[in-house]
């Protein structure tokens, strides 16, 4: 592995302690997560939506350590951090509204959508909803993704929409990134869960009257793994390293572990 890290195995005080930190730093925008009721304790005094908020934080701070390897500038970082805290609070009404109106794709980008426009209500700088906007498999995000994979020289705001879209194809949960025994990265085995989820199916198959035949899951890998190489291949001519792309989830991951052990 091309980036070493101290890697001793983390406690849950290590990283509770990191994460704790992470959401002072950006409390503006974690105030969302109360605002849209991803807070809320349920009866037994636990939060029903607070694995939200777990894998909202695990993106910023997988954003952080990618934004440090592409040397974006302050503001770029700053931005895709609290582009990763934001992206899924709407996550609640979402829910709900394919609850009413039935699981498709089409369903989800209007959900999205919606909900986009309530973000906006809410004074937060336009290129920070941008970066919150790349997440999902709609096909107006897919449309961005080819405009900018085609472009010869995409600058970094661009690089970091490519960014925060790549990083929730592969946030499972908020375990350290792995490569399974027969080579898979994060980002294969999310889409592999999802494609076998029967939950999902319907968003699944509604993809193929809008990606020329092919299914929702199908359209995100193929794109996923674009990304996944550009980034690669980014950060290796910064840095004259090689990390093999499957790698890229494993290698920010060990960053991410490097920095529960600087928090003690």
């Amino acid at each position: 592995m091309q980036f070493e890290a101290n890697t001793q195995n983390t406690s849950l005080n290590e990283k509770t302690v990191f994460f704790s930190h992470l959401a002072l730093r950006y409390k503006k925008y974690m105030a969302l997560h109360k605002e849209f009721g991803l807070l809320l304790r349920n009866q037994n005094k636990e939060r029903d939506w607070g694995n939200v908020t777990e894998h909202c934080l695990v993106e910023a701070a997988r954003a952080e350590k990618i934004s440090e390897l592409l040397k974006f500038s302050e503001e770029i970082t700053v931005n895709l951090i609290a582009a990763a805290i934001i992206h899924d609070t709407g996550k609640k009404i979402e829910i709900d509204y394919l609850n009413e109106h039935g699981s498709s794709l089409e369903t989800i980008a209007k959900a999205q959508a919606e909900f986009g426009q309530l973000l906006q209500t809410y004074n937060i700088d336009s290129k920070i909803l941008y970066l919150a906007g790349s997440v999902g498999a709609t096909e107006e995000v897919f449309a961005e993704i080819r405009r900018i994979l085609s472009s010869e020289d995409p600058i970094p705001e661009e690089i970091a929409y490519l960014v925060m879209h790549y990083i929730d194809d592969y946030t499972i949960n908020s375990e350290p990134a792995s490569i399974s025994a027969d080579g898979q990265n994060d980002f294969d085995k999310r889409i592999d869960k999802n494609e076998h989820n029967p939950k999902y199916s319907g968003i699944n198959e509604s993809g193929r009257k809008l990606f020329n035949g092919k299914t929702t899951y199908q359209m995100q890998r193929e794109t996923g793994h674009l990304i996944e190489e550009f980034i690669a291949k980014k950060i290796n001519g910064l840095h004259n390293k090689f990390i093999p792309a499957i790698d890229l989830p494993y290698e920010i991951d060990l960053l991410v572990q490097q920095d529960y052990l600087l928090n003690r």
